[in-house]
């Protein structure tokens, strides 16, 4: 999805709330060729997103107001809709 919507103006973070420490993340981002931002969260950030489950899809307006959210694997064409949406308040 970054690839096909990032030069529309969208942005993937992908947030490690687990316990695992950076290097291990670091290799898996390498390891996996991830092509968008990776974090690790703290109890802050983890309690604002509410990062209750693996994987949870977070859609954030620009105004930085969730926009909507999903716990668990989400299916591209329910993505694809909210980034569609997003990218059209713009």
């Amino acid at each position: 999805l970054q690839k096909e919507y990032g030069e529309k103006g969208l942005v993937i973070l992908a947030i490690d709330a687990g316990d695992e420490d950076v290097s291990t993340v670091r290799a898996f981002v390498q390891a996996n060729r991830v092509n968008y931002l990776n974090l690790m969260a703290d109890a802050q950030v983890i309690q604002a997103y509410r990062l209750t489950g693996h994987p949870l899809s977070v859609f954030v307006t620009p105004q930085g107001t969730i926009y909507s959210l999903y716990l668990g694997a989400t299916s591209k064409k329910t993505l694809e809709k909210d980034i569609q949406a997003l990218l059209g308040q713009r």
